[in-house]
């Protein structure tokens, strides 16, 4: 993965690139929204669904985040998501298990895809982008700790009970982070709901970039262009 460099650059109109703004996690945009008085999201949002999976044991993450809990807050290609809570101080995170190597899958082309899925969430640093905490490698798996929110997007919206001021700032707050992570030369390349999820705040969050790519390289003044 190329990491960023100082200087100007140019955007897809030839314009100067600006540095990207990050407004603070705790920011509303309800008030900009709408003169009425600000919804309720955490009445309004569902909780994100969830089925038992087993426990790891002890582990060096289970040591360093506790035991993970009964449910998995979601599942696909790219591995499993569950919650752990820390014993210390009660914190929960959301913590994703990549999924097992394929067979015929070369192991250093394995090991890459999820280090660059590592390194793309790792560089960000945005209120509207899930932070990613670290990486770590415990009984033949890889697992990549982040911050939890309790709700899913896709869940509210199916749910058909948020307000228009609701989805108004939903739609604000996801440009917002998307602009930015265009600001940073990366493509999300798999925006859908069930790839944001919200905080107990109403804040947006988008997670999984396991299929973003770098379309701005430092060594180059010209877009390069990814097929996907």
């Amino acid at each position: 993965m190329k990491h960023k460099s100082g200087g100007s650059k140019l955007d897809l109109w030839g314009n100067v690139r600006k540095a990207p703004q990050d407004p603070s996690p705790g920011r509303r945009f309800w008030s900009a929204l709408s003169p009425s008085p600000r919804p309720r999201p955490a009445t309004q949002l569902q909780p994100r669904s969830a089925t038992i999976s087993s426990p790891t044991g002890d582990s060096v993450l289970g040591k360093k985040y506790g035991k993970p809990g009964p449910k998995i807050l979601g599942s696909g290609a790219g591995g499993t998501v569950q919650i752990m809570t820390r014993l210390s101080d009660g914190r929960t995170f959301a913590v994703k298990r990549f999924r097992s190597r394929r067979n015929l899958e070369d192991q250093k082309d394995y090991s890459r895809k999820i280090m660059a899925e590592y390194y793309i969430g790792s560089s960000f640093s945005h209120g509207n982008i899930i932070k990613t905490i670290e990486i770590i490698r415990d009984h033949g798996y890889w697992y990549q700790v982040m911050e939890y929110a309790p709700c899913g997007l896709f869940e509210s919206v199916m749910s058909g009970k948020m307000s228009s001021e609701e989805i108004n700032c939903s739609f604000v707050q996801l440009l917002t982070g998307v602009n930015y992570l265009h600001d940073m030369g990366f493509a999300h390349r798999d925006m859908k709901l069930e790839n944001v999820v919200v905080s107990e705040q109403g804040i947006m969050k988008i997670i999984d970039f396991g299929c973003a790519a770098d379309f701005q390289y430092t060594s180059h003044d010209c877009v390069t262009l990814t097929h996907g």
